[in-house]
């Protein structure tokens, strides 16, 4: 009968205490308030503008607000929890307080900013290029190989027309668009073009080609202010036997208008011959091109018998030396560019026979 009655005084001393602790837990929470000031200088100065960012323990923002002219600010609606209330503003560094939200309360806080450091330095990064390349413009090269079996005896006039971007137009020749001066030649290391006109001027010998390289300007040509491309011109070295060569003997014949087989004259005629070989075995290589160029243009508008006429002659002597001596096994073009070599060079043409100007290059 005792331990009855203790059960029951122990079950109602327990009922007791748990009732306040259960009303407790069931009385709502009431939302409270963060509230305060921005300034700066100590301050002296109020700052309007500033982002004010409450976040809770998680660093999840659950309010934001700007401060007004005066540098106050209100929010509004928080849950009686604690929070990281961050102040920020161009130019001024970033300050974080802890503010204790009471329930149905008010938290103040005052913030006062300092302004932040000026650095005197500038970084500089080098993005990756999208596209590597040696140049931004496409570049076209022509071998002499593929010239004479296409325009047979043209040489540089004739490679030029083998590529999509120049095109022949009256005084010389246009290179994207470009006028015929706006357009450098160089044969190897040498610029060859007339300092008057600014336009080559000069034919080299067929046989005396070994590529034409055209490398035009990426950039809009316009008001003269780029040039619209560069022509380079190589020439063949020469092997260390000698060699001669006579090539485009056979003339292309000219008609009577409206007529299939009643020749009257020749219209083109270029030959040329190239003779090449060691001065001193394995040290000093010539090679000798020469080009005779004759032409006639029957002009539609005119009589027949009045034709326009165009003849040329022109050379190029290269000379080639090693400093050291090549072995018998290795005297060859490719094999000669090993060494270390030197290059003289002396072109020579013009559109009168008797008259001709020469330009003359060395190159190591």
């Amino acid at each position: 009968m005792i331990r009855v009655v203790c059960a029951l005084v122990l079950a109602l001393a327990t009922s007791a205490e748990a009732q306040p602790r259960n009303d407790a837990q069931t009385e709502p929470r009431v939302p409270g308030t963060i509230e305060g000031t921005v300034s700066t200088q100590n301050g002296a100065v109020a700052l309007p503008g500033v982002v004010v960012s409450v976040r809770d323990a998680s660093d999840r923002e659950v309010a934001q607000q700007v401060s007004d002219g005066g540098g106050h600010f209100v929010v509004n609606g928080l849950m009686p929890v604690r929070y990281h209330v961050r102040a920020s503003l161009d130019g001024f560094e970033t300050l974080e307080r802890e503010a204790i939200v009471p329930a149905g309360g008010t938290a103040r806080l005052m913030f006062d900013l300092v302004i932040s450091a000026v650095n005197e330095h500038v970084d500089v990064v080098a993005a990756s290029p999208t596209f590597e390349a040696p140049t931004l413009a496409t570049t076209e090269a022509v071998a002499a190989s593929e010239v004479q079996v296409i325009s047979p005896g043209q040489g540089v006039p004739g490679a030029l027309r083998l590529m999509t971007g120049v095109i022949e137009v009256p005084g010389g020749d246009s290179i994207d668009g470009g006028r015929p001066y706006q357009a450098g030649m160089q044969v190897g290391a040498a610029t060859l073009i007339d300092p008057a006109t600014n336009v080559s001027r000069m034919p080299l010998p067929a046989g005396a080609l070994d590529s034409v390289l055209v490398l035009p300007n990426p950039y809009e040509v316009e008001f003269g202010r780029f040039s619209s491309g560069l022509v380079q011109v190589q020439t063949r070295r020469a092997a260390d036997r000698w060699t001669f060569g006579v090539s485009t003997l056979e003339p292309a014949l000219r008609l009577k208008r409206f007529t299939v087989a009643n020749v009257t004259g020749i219209t083109v005629w270029q030959p040329d011959v190239e003779i090449s070989g060691p001065l001193v075995k394995g040290r000093i290589f010539l090679r000798q091109s020469a080009q005779y160029h004759y032409q006639t243009i029957d002009i539609p508008s005119r009589p027949e018998t009045e034709l326009k006429k165009i003849e040329w002659f022109s050379s190029l002597t290269r000379i080639d030396s090693t400093s050291v001596p090549l072995p018998r096994s290795a005297r060859s073009v490719t094999s000669a560019c090993a060494a270390s070599s030197s290059t003289l060079t002396v072109a020579c043409g013009g559109t009168n026979v008797p008259s001709s100007s020469c330009v003359v290059t060395l190159g190591t």
